[in-house]
């Protein structure tokens, strides 16, 4: 039990810590907000806080929704319809049969010419085994003789032409000698090839061995009605034995009813078997020579070898163009058969069907024809009209949202799937079609209305302020921070920005050697007027040495910076003495001018006089007269000092001092850093420019993405009219190496007779 309670303190003592923790982070949220709404309320309505969220730049436009893609279904060809197995409304596959329409004609073409492409491709193989003969038989020219034997007779000679069945010689071979003798035809049809048996010569009575060569099939009628069929046997002519003989045959225990004359085997006449004319250049056999198969009978010449060949390759070229054909007229035939079963393009919806069974269809000729109609809804689309000033910043594959009236509350994503080129122009302007395609279609229908957002840019996460707030030429004004504690010591920097002074100052690096002695005298206001600054030769820029603060109201005992130029002819610059003024202390800083050396200045309590002295040579220039944050000035032609630091107590402005004594000129010096421009414009009281680079800009917000700080407050044009941009004139230096003028931001906010840490920057 005890185990029991101690966990159950444990827990609650977790959740107790949990409901603290949870507390303190919701008291801080609120006392955060609450700080928040106090600081924007006391910031004023024309003014915003730089903040950090997300920025979107957009397009808007409208567009009717479409299918995918829409099909209308056309017959080819004319018939009867024998099958339509759907009906409107049906969700058909890519590749269904739709219509059947009767195609008995289109088959019977198609198996005329299946049998055409047979024929031609016999005659083909014809050709190819021709051209293949022809190129093997008469490739050296020489024609040879089809069949053995001895030449008797030879009808040709050298210089003759010779075709196809032109006589070439007679050809005779009797060492073997057939003799046919009629057998009974019962008797007949028991012998058959290869037996054996015996002739016997009735001239001579000599008994010679044969074999049988052949047996007819045809029954003939000998004198007396015998009923008789003819056998040939051959046998070896054992010399002298000649066609003047006749004989007897025994085949088995059949004999010949009647007798035959021997006949050589061979004794025929040779012809040429040519499929075109040639010439014979000489003759290769003469008469009495034997020839077997394949023995060179003459030599073509050349010319006409050569046509023969070409004439057999040009039989084989016709011989495939007519395949080709015949094969041609079988696909034409095969698709025609195949134009006769209908079948759906796409897979979709079908919306229309204008044909049944027993229809006669006809071929396409214009939308009277059209047999169907299918949707593909899997995607829909429609067309954004851009304006040519936009059309640029379209690109395919940007993200689209997209709302319709009739689905109420649903949006849907879509894309950009084609930025077309075919503008068209009215009143003027010219606009550019934009196909968004959505992927997920919902309850989405073809003909609804759609409103869509094409998003071009989009950054998250990043620094933005309001449109109004961006002024011409990327300046925004940044209100002053809130001064710093009293008697904080000065700062500088080498850099050169637009600053909210009235002028702008500067400073640069020269060299130059000069001798000379300058004296001003000059009032100084809230931040006390500039010391003489004599000319001389310029120097690079000195250190500084920072004044510490005032030490007690009134007493003005603080120390002005000074700092020394490391050119020839630097000097140190002259030193503010403060005198008394009213209570407080404030840290200041001043840009020097001269070349070669640089001109300390610090503030001067009310009613002081600070006297500025040099032994730099040059002209001493008159004090300015300062009032509220105004700087020193510096021409393009002012030489680089460097950066000093003083403290005192601020006080009212003073009374203008005198010109100081002219010291004599020095060398002129090189020329220093380029020329910057300070800016001066109407920038409101409390407030300074910065100038920004800017990213995403719509119309309601800008994107800032260098020159501002989140926190930063900022200053909102209501009028919505830019502030004019104006350019100060660079104040006058030495006469020593050139300069640009410099520029001045303060970093403090109010006025400075509460003391605030002010920045001067160099180039």
């Amino acid at each position: 039990m005890k185990k029991l309670l101690t966990n159950k303190f444990f827990w609650i003592g977790i959740v107790v810590i949990l409901l603290i923790v949870a507390a303190i982070l919701f008291w801080r949220k609120r006392t955060e907000t609450k700080a928040a709404q106090e600081a924007a309320a006391a910031i004023g309505a024309n003014t915003a806080v730089v903040t950090r969220g997300d920025i979107t730049s957009e397009l808007s436009s409208s567009g009717v929704i479409s299918p995918k893609d829409t099909y209308s279904i056309t017959s080819l060809v004319e018939g009867e319809v024998v099958a339509a197995d759907f009906e409107e409304g049906d969700m058909v596959e890519k590749g269904q049969v739709l219509y059947q329409i009767d195609a008995s004609s289109a088959e019977s073409d198609k198996e005329s010419a299946e049998k055409a492409l047979v024929r031609a491709q016999e005659a083909l193989e014809l050709a190819q085994a021709d051209y293949d003969e022809a190129a093997a038989d008469y490739g050296d020219g020489v024609y040879r003789s089809t069949m053995s034997g001895y030449i008797k007779t030879l009808y040709v000679q050298t210089g003759d032409k010779v075709g196809s069945g032109t006589k070439l010689a007679d050809i005779y071979d009797d060492r073997t000698m057939k003799i046919r003798v009629p057998f009974l035809s019962e008797q007949a049809a028991q012998i058959g090839a290869g037996n054996e048996g015996v002739v016997t010569i009735n001239e001579t009575g000599d008994v010679l061995y044969c074999v049988v060569t052949a047996v007819s099939k045809l029954d003939e009628t000998l004198t007396g009605g015998q009923v008789v069929r003819n056998v040939t046997v051959q046998v070896q002519n054992p010399g002298g034995l000649s066609g003047d003989y006749t004989g007897t045959v025994q085949i088995g225990p059949w004999f010949s009813v009647g007798d035959g004359t021997f006949d050589p085997k061979v004794n025929t006449v040779m012809s040429a078997d040519i499929t075109s004319n040639v010439q014979i250049a000489s003759l290769l056999v003469g008469e009495g020579d034997y020839l077997s198969v394949g023995t060179g009978v003459f030599r073509m010449d050349t010319d006409s070898k050569d046509k023969l060949l070409r004439s057999l390759k040009d039989a084989l070229d016709k011989a495939q163009e007519t395949v080709e054909t015949a094969q041609t007229r079988l696909d034409t035939a095969g698709e025609s058969v195949d134009s006769y079963t209908i079948t759906a393009p796409i897979s979709g919806q079908v919306i229309k069907k204008t044909a049944k069974v027993g229809d006669k269809v006809a071929k396409s000729s214009g939308t009277s024809s059209t047999l169907a109609v299918i949707y593909d809804l899997s995607q829909m689309t429609f067309q954004m009209s851009i304006d040519e000033l936009e059309i640029r910043q379209v690109k395919v594959g940007q993200e689209v949202e997209v709302t319709a009236d009739a689905v109420e509350g649903v949006t849907f994503e879509g894309r950009v799937t084609n930025v077309s080129l075919e503008s068209s122009t009215s009143n003027g302007v010219t606009n550019y079609p934009v196909t968004v395609t959505i992927d997920e279609v919902g309850e989405l229908l073809p003909g609804m209305n759609v409103s869509s957002t094409i998003f071009l840019e989009k950054s998250e996460g990043t620094l933005m302020i309001p449109a109004d707030a961006l002024m011409r030429g990327n300046r925004v004004y940044v209100k002053d921070t809130e001064t710093a504690a009293d008697g904080a010591d000065a700062t500088g920097a080498g850099e050169t920005q637009a600053a909210p002074s009235a002028f702008g100052s500067g400073a640069g690096a020269g060299t130059g050697t000069a001798t000379g002695t300058g004296e001003g005298t000059a009032a100084v206001g809230s931040f006390g007027g500039g010391g003489a600054n004599p000319a001389g030769g310029a120097g690079t820029t000195g250190d500084v040495e920072s004044a510490p603060a005032g030490e007690t109201a009134g007493e003005g005992s603080g120390r002005t910076g000074r700092r020394q130029g490391t050119g020839e002819g630097a000097a140190w610059g002259g030193e503010g003495t403060p005198a008394g003024g009213s209570a407080g202390t404030s840290a200041g800083t001043g840009t020097g001018a001269g070349t070669g050396a640089g001109t300390g200045e610090g503030a001067s309590p009310a009613g002081a006089v600070t006297t500025g002295q040099g032994t730099a040579p040059g002209t001493g220039q008159t004090g300015a007269s300062a009032s509220g944050d105004q700087a020193a000035q510096a021409d393009a032609a002012a030489a680089t000092g460097g950066t000093g630091a003083g403290s005192a107590a601020p006080g009212t402005t003073g009374v203008p001092g005198t010109t100081g004594a002219p010291g004599t000129t020095g060398a002129t010096g090189t020329a220093g850093g380029a020329t910057s421009t300070a800016y001066t414009g109407n920038v409101p009281e409390g407030f300074h420019v910065v100038t920004v680079t800017t990213g995403i800009i719509t119309e309601d917000y800008v994107e800032i993405l260098s020159g501002l700080s989140e926190g930063d407050i900022v200053y909102v044009n209501s009028s919505s009219v830019s502030t004019q941009q104006n350019f100060g004139m660079p104040g006058m230096g030495g006469m020593g190496g050139g300069g640009t003028g410099g520029v001045r931001i303060q970093t403090g906010g109010g006025a400075p007779a509460g003391g605030g840490n002010v920045q001067f920057r160099g180039p």
